[in-house]
């Protein structure tokens, strides 16, 4: 399996650069002033207050599909930055920071999570604990909210005012692991010179350019308000500026130029256009591959990415069951994000070339094949295992939730990805075990990572194996029942009492569905005897059974003779008795002769 791993992991690479959408990699930003009034509530308002912010993004390191967003303003009296940061748990574990430099000032200020207290540290002057006049709130994350927000106000005087600093975002973790994630993401965090640069001005430009949405449906685009952005960049693709919305519309002062704007929503690009700007422009634009979906659980919302289009798309929750039909010159993105209090999740996606699927935020990115093309969503109660990554096509999936198997029908040489609140017992492609360390893992978050080939998978998530042992001296009998095979160890151990008489160990390789192994034991000393006999499955890594039993060697004894034995003494008395008579009649002839012959000359 070492080859099929390395083509594996070159997959999971290729999967890695094709699934995360582009983000931002901006150096500098130009931040406008604003005149709304924001209230620091750990609410971010995008219609009234954080509307046409400055946007940066980046992928989270708990999960490439999610990412962390911060928006900046500035008014005459403070510098604004408002984040929105995943979290899985809901622990308030995790800490924002923002480190920014000025002439040859550092500072950092640090938030904690459910907590509306700034610690403010002058670096510069080793880690010196100042006072801030900031204003700032980090929420908390639940089981029904996996995002923290974050709103931090800080008076200009803190940072003498100044027109141009750099800025360093840092998101830690502790969700099982600590991890960090900050953007820049290549930034050094010693080195202000590799952050990003935020010139803050009055105005961007002369002209106010009015591009306002609408999706498939024609309907205004609000509910992705918090989630969507648009990248203004000049032809030659250098970014200008990254602009949040304000409700369904995005507004922004530019200089003449000709520009291209791409609509991003949840990371993906799903519209694109050019546009001259040498006087006021005011537009709408219909959004071909946003649909949203409504129902009495919440609501989901499905993109396509540009140039793709959505052509259908069908969920019925009640019937855990979801359609996309999509029309596209080439394999395109998809991604569903449910805001809904279901309560199933998505477990795999069928026919899909790739996906990911994160079981907590219950949001899926996808890609479809080309032309026309249909993928099925299919969900199940919140317990099942589920289809965290697919590097290849999934055919089919089939859980017994008594039994606690998975089957899966995959049809590429890849990578797979599993989430279950258990971990697996063992796993089989096309009914042979894979080896554990090698061919899959296991991580702290219970993800079982895959390579496997073409074939019927399956996850056994209980032992499915059945044990039996027959003692019958000089051997003992080991019985082993299993749906698949597996290279296997034994090891059986002889007590006299308490006392270790001998240990024997061997290896097999099981057959389905029944191994029979005879182990010689050779019990010579009469006496109670306790044989323990443990089988484990090498290639998982699991004991498959311990069993236990007595047997009894009696001291010898002298047998009872047969009836042979005692006929065959009577036929020798007999010939005794015989031989006996014989030699006394042969005496008597020999003495009667002697009787009657004379010696000579008597």
């Amino acid at each position: 399996m070492g080859k099929l791993k390395q083509l594996a992991l070159g997959l999971l690479i290729a999967l890695t650069l094709s699934t995360i959408p582009a983000t931002l990699a901006q150096q500098s930003v130009t931040v406008p002033e604003t005149s709304s009034t924001i209230i620091i509530d750990g609410v971010l308002d995008m219609v009234t207050e954080w509307n046409c912010s400055i946007v940066v993004t980046w992928s989270n390191p708990l999960d490439g599909g999610e990412y962390d967003t911060v928006y900046l303003l500035h008014n005459a009296t403070h510098y604004l930055i408002a984040s929105v940061l995943y979290d899985p748990d809901n622990i308030d574990d995790d800490f924002f920071e923002v480190r920014v430099s000025w002439g040859n000032t550092i500072y950092r200020y640090v938030l904690s999570e459910g907590s509306a207290t700034i610690e403010l540290y002058n670096v510069t002057d080793g880690e010196e604990t100042l006072s801030s006049n900031a204003t700032g709130i980090m929420t908390s994350s639940s089981p029904s909210q996996h995002w923290l927000y974050v709103e931090l106000g800080i008076p200009k005087e803190e940072w003498n005012s100044t027109t141009t600093a750099y800025l360093l975002f840092i998101h830690r973790h502790t969700f099982k692991i600590d991890t960090t994630s900050k953007y820049p993401e290549a930034a050094n965090v010693t080195d202000p010179s590799t952050w990003l640069r935020v010139d803050y001005k009055v105005t961007l430009g002369e002209y106010k350019v009015v591009l306002t949405f609408r999706d498939r449906d024609g309907n205004p685009i609000d509910y992705v308000a918090e989630r969507s952005y648009a990248e203004i960049s000049f032809l030659n693709g250098t970014t200008y500026a990254t602009i949040s919305p304000t409700s369904s519309s995005i507004e922004v002062l530019l200089p003449p130029e000709n520009y291209t704007i791409t609509f991003y929503v949840y990371g993906i690009p799903i519209f694109n256009t050019t546009i001259e700007v040498n006087a006021n422009i005011t537009a709408i634009y219909t959004l071909e591959n946003l649909k949203h979906i409504v129902f009495p659980y919440g609501e989901v919302i499905g993109i396509v990415e540009y140039p793709g289009k959505i052509a259908c798309l069908y969920l019925e929750p009640m019937n855990q069951i979801g359609m996309l039909i999509s029309n596209t010159t080439e394999p395109t993105a998809l991604r569903l994000f449910p805001r809904a209090t279901w309560n199933f999740t998505f477990v795999t996606v069928l026919n899909a070339l790739n996906f990911t699927y994160n079981p907590f935020t219950k949001s899926l990115l996808a890609y479809t094949k080309e032309n026309l093309s249909a993928i099925i969503m299919m969900g199940a109660p919140e317990e099942y295992p589920v289809f965290y990554l697919a590097n290849g096509t999934l055919k089919g999936y089939v859980y017994n939730h008594e039994m606690k198997e998975l089957d899966a029908w995959i049809t590429a040489n890849s990578i797979y990805k599993i989430y279950h609140s258990e971990q697996p017992f063992a796993i089989t492609i096309n009914g042979t075990a894979l080896k554990k360390g090698i061919d899959y893992v296991v991580d702290v978050f219970n993800v079982t990572t895959i390579y496997a080939g073409n074939g019927e998978l399956r996850v056994y998530y209980k032992n499915p194996t059945d044990i039996e042992l027959l003692l019958q001296n000089p051997r003992a009998k080991i019985f082993i029942a299993t749906p698949y095979s597996f290279n296997g160890s034994y090891i059986v151990r002889v007590y006299n009492d308490t006392k270790l008489v001998t240990t024997v160990t061997g290896e097999f390789v099981s057959t389905v569905p029944m191994t029979v192994i005879e182990v010689p034991l050779e019990l010579d000393e009469p006496g109670t005897y306790r044989i323990e006999v443990t089988i484990t499955d090498e290639d998982s890594n699991q004991t498959l059974g311990t069993l236990s039993a007595t047997y009894e060697v009696e001291a010898p004894t002298a047998p009872l003779p047969s009836w042979e034995y005692y006929l065959l003494l009577i036929v020798i008395a007999l010939l005794v008795a015989a031989l006996v008579v014989s030699f006394r009649a042969a005496r008597h002839v020999i003495y009667e002769e002697r009787k009657y012959v004379k010696k000579k000359g008597e």
